[in-house]
């Protein structure tokens, strides 16, 4: 599942992050970058099952897109899940911030 496309062509850093844990419905997964969305039966890493606010993947879909990246989602139950990050590379010194006030450069 991907929330966020860019058409940029340039040359991408990827980082990916991923858990084998009992990973998310398809359902659950459509909705995993909404504000305020707990999956049935989550929990945060240090917390119970239902604890957290929903709010982690939010933050990350929108600081990723605010970079002109892109966050994806690869889960199913029984499967784990797996987020993948990509983000516009820049060259080392590159002095131009990665966004703008008034959008991305």
């Amino acid at each position: 599942m991907t929330r966020t496309e860019t058409a940029d062509p340039g040359p991408w850093v990827r980082l990916e992050i991923a858990a084998d844990g009992p990973g998310m419905s398809a359902k659950d997964a459509e909705r995993i970058f909404d504000r305020f969305f707990r999956a049935a039966g989550g929990g945060s890493a240090d917390g119970p099952v239902g604890s957290g606010l929903g709010l982690g993947m939010a933050i990350v879909q929108a600081v990723v897109a605010a970079q002109g990246g892109a966050v994806t989602v690869r889960t199913a139950p029984g499967e784990g899940l797996a987020v993948t990050v990509g983000l516009p590379a820049r060259p080392a010194g590159d002095p131009r911030p990665a966004v703008t006030p008034a959008g991305r450069v």
